[in-house]
């Protein structure tokens, strides 16, 4: 079987995947810088948009190690999630 015909759709995707990447950690840096400023302000209009940043409560969660370690078995309450497609991108050095 040959894939020739998957070779441009797969360098796009490649590209594409760096671009992001770098993108990513542009805005991060941004809003890491953007976002002290504006905490709990209320909406914040600049230009076109509206911006708000607000103190969420953390998520609550189970401790799910101390209730192993107090002895409760947690097996029974385990559940597999649905399974699904993972696309693995990684630059190789071509021989």
């Amino acid at each position: 079987m040959s894939f020739d015909n998957l070779k441009p759709i797969a360098q796009a995707i490649a590209e594409l995947d760096v671009d992001i990447k770098l993108l990513t950690a542009k805005k991060k840096a941004l809003e890491e810088e953007f976002r002290p400023a504006i905490v709990d302000q209320g909406d914040i209009v600049f230009g076109d948009y509206q911006f708000s940043c607000v103190t969420s409560p953390g998520r609550k969660t189970l401790d799910k190690k101390a209730l192993e370690e107090s002895g409760v078995n947690l097996e029974p309450f385990m559940k597999t999630g649905r399974p699904f497609n993972t696309l693995k991108i990684k630059k190789v050095s071509v021989a």
